[in-house]
Parts: C-alpha cells; sequence; structure tokens
C-alpha cells in the first residue's frame, strides 16, 4: 500500500494523472432588466433564465469534445407568444398570430478548441416558424419553443460551424 501511495504521489502532483479537462458552456445574461420578455411579476423571472442556461449547458455536455468552451453572454430575449394576464395561469403565453410572437434570443458567442477561437459573433436567433414543427418537448414545459430553437442553433451554428436556418 505505501509503495502505490509512493508511486501515486508524484504522479498526481506532475498532473500525470489528472483528468482531461471538460467542454464547457458559461453562459452571461447582460443587463437582464431590459430583455423584452422575462418578466414575471415586475423582475426577471429567474426560471426562465435558469432554464436556458441549463439547456445550453446541457447541449454543450452532449455535443462539445473535451478541449472546446463555449461562451455565450445573452443580450435579449423575447420569448414565443405573450404572456398571459390571468392571475389563475400567469405561466400560460398566448400566440395571437404567429408572425410577432415567435422565440427570438439576441446573443454574442465565442467557441474556443484547445485555447484558440474557431468560432465568435454576435446574431439573433429566431424561429419564425415554431408552430409548423414537430417539438418533442412536453407542452407544460415553460421554455419548449426556445429550447428546440436553441437545439437548432447550436447544432447548426457550433457544432457544424453553418449558419443557422430560420
Amino acid at each position: 500500500m505505501r509503495r502505490l501511495l509512493r508511486l501515486l504521489v508524484p504522479a498526481v502532483a506532475a498532473g500525470t494523472l489528472a483528468s482531461p479537462a471538460l467542454a464547457a458552456v458559461s453562459v452571461t445574461y447582460v443587463k437582464p432588466d431590459s430583455y423584452t420578455d422575462v418578466r414575471y411579476r415586475f423582475e426577471p423571472d429567474e426560471r426562465v433564465l435558469t432554464g436556458i442556461k441549463e439547456h445550453l449547458v446541457q447541449l454543450g455536455k452532449k455535443y462539445l469534445r473535451d478541449d472546446q468552451e463555449l461562451s455565450i453572454e445573452v443580450l435579449d430575449i423575447d420569448l414565443a407568444g405573450r404572456t398571459n394576464v390571468s392571475v389563475l395561469k400567469p405561466d400560460l403565453r398566448v400566440i395571437v398570430d404567429q408572425r410577432g410572437d415567435w422565440p427570438r434570443i439576441r446573443l454574442r458567442y465565442r467557441l474556443e478548441t484547445a485555447g484558440r477561437v474557431v468560432a465568435h459573433g454576435e446574431e439573433t436567433v429566431s424561429d419564425p416558424s415554431f408552430l409548423s414543427r414537430v417539438n418533442l418537448y412536453p407542452n407544460d414545459d415553460l421554455l419548449r419553443y426556445e429550447k428546440q430553437m436553441l437545439d437548432d442553433w447550436f447544432v447548426q451554428r457550433i457544432v457544424k460551424g453553418r449558419p443557422a436556418s430560420s
């Protein structure tokens, strides 16, 4: 046992047994108080901010290689539909007219591979056809349309390196 410890301690100190770097996505919200559409009772809705951040982190775990890091600054959020004025169902969002109610998220991103910037930009991710597509997220998911839109953007822009189709 002591012999094993004498071998392990120097190896760990030298970093030879260190685990490989994990793919990482960092999400920062820039001035969320001024976002178009994330209010819940006059405050930024933490469920929306947390949900989007967690979803982007999960996409990174699913698609990014271990040597890749993606940083995203969210500049604005406009959720699909409009908030319901009902006190009984404050989470209900109503789609009045598809022409202006589709989801949009304006963001700035920077993708690094092995410490080298391989992609960066600022764009508005949107999905004007969100109602005419198959959506696999549950109907009661507060962010079902935004998640589908971010899935598409992530695969097209980050994984394949092409412009996301709108």
